[in-house]
């Protein structure tokens, strides 16, 4: 009898099992787990226009238009929390506004635990499997979710094609970060509210962005497609770029790394690393300040977290507070 796991780059005993540990949280039909989704996925005809983070409601809007004049079925890429400032889309707008879109949402900063992005209109869920779904960075993965068998099959063949599927090891530690998800993510979005809330206390605090706030601009957008509000938040600082930058290097608990959603609570400057690339005045159009600060909280305690920041402002402005 042929083994259906003879040709190593088409599929895996352990890959196989991922996504099928993911459709039970995904909900979903089918769902193909890899290694390098941006390549994956623009070897794919229909997904042909991935909207940047950067990206305004203009290039949407743009985007529609040239649907409207070529009349063919293209896809678009977009983030459900978006850049540093956790900009919330209204999925389900999007999805529906116009019938030959594809639309192809990244759901790494919520999980579908949080957030059902096809139920609310996605053709395709996107997930850094690096992030929330491992937990504790030791992987490089991620999967397409879709309820579309032909769009799952093109993908199928494109992954074997490039050779882009998980290494064995990286599955089984995937696999193993699945099973403590749902009591991971409850620990991430308590503890984030605490730290958001007191953070927009502080006196040297200017802004917090965190979408279970009631000072956030898109609260009611958030609790209507989300189940909770995430373990992600940026905020600014009272300061200079300088100062803010001194502030993080003072933390003690929090580790600066660009990475988010692993157990470790992570600090990072977006204007001197995932933004970097994004040129100074785009950047200021967009509301990115050079000074903001992006936290990923993970499942310290708040107590705890919140003490590394009073030490931190302490040593940074001399104990503002």
């Amino acid at each position: 009898m042929r083994s259906p796991f003879a040709y190593t780059p088409r599929n895996r005993p352990l890959q196989a099992a991922s996504p099928g540990a993911a459709v039970a949280y995904l909900g979903a039909l089918l769902v193909v787990a890899f290694c390098l989704i941006q390549q994956l996925l623009l070897e794919v005809p229909l997904v042909g226009y991935i909207l940047k983070p950067e990206a305004t409601q203009g290039a949407v809007d743009g985007f529609r238009d040239w649907l409207a004049r070529n009349g063919r079925r293209a896809g678009i890429g977009v983030a459900a929390v978006l850049g540093a400032l956790l900009v919330v889309r209204g999925i389900a707008g999007l999805a529906h506004a116009q019938d030959n879109l594809l639309l192809a949402v990244d759901n790494t900063f919520l999980t579908p635990l949080l957030q059902d992005s096809l139920a609310l209109g996605a053709d395709i869920s996107m997930l850094s499997t690096t992030k929330y779904i491992d937990g504790h960075n030791a992987t490089i993965g991620g999967s397409l979710a879709t309820h579309d068998a032909a769009l799952t099959e093109r993908l199928r063949l494109v992954r074997k094609t490039l050779g882009t599927i998980q290494a064995p090891f990286d599955a089984w530690l995937t696999l193993q970060g699945l099973k403590t998800l749902p009591a991971r993510l409850n620990l991430h979005c308590g503890n984030a509210a605490q730290i958001a809330k007191w953070l927009e206390d502080h006196p040297k605090v200017a802004k917090v962005y965190y979408p279970g706030l009631e000072s956030f601009p898109q609260r009611a957008l958030a609790e209507r497609q989300q189940k909770a509000f995430g373990g992600m938040l940026a905020f600014e600082l009272d300061a200079s770029t300088e100062d803010s930058l001194r502030f993080i290097d003072a933390l003690k608990l929090c580790t600066c790394a660009e990475s988010l959603g692993s157990v470790e609570t992570l600090i990072t400057n977006p204007a001197t690393a995932s933004h970097c690339d994004i040129p100074l005045d785009v950047r200021a159009r967009l509301g990115v300040p050079d000074r903001l600060i992006r936290l990923s909280v993970g499942l310290e305690a708040p107590q705890d977290l919140i003490a590394d920041f009073e030490q931190a402002f302490s040593s940074v402005f001399g104990g503002a507070r």
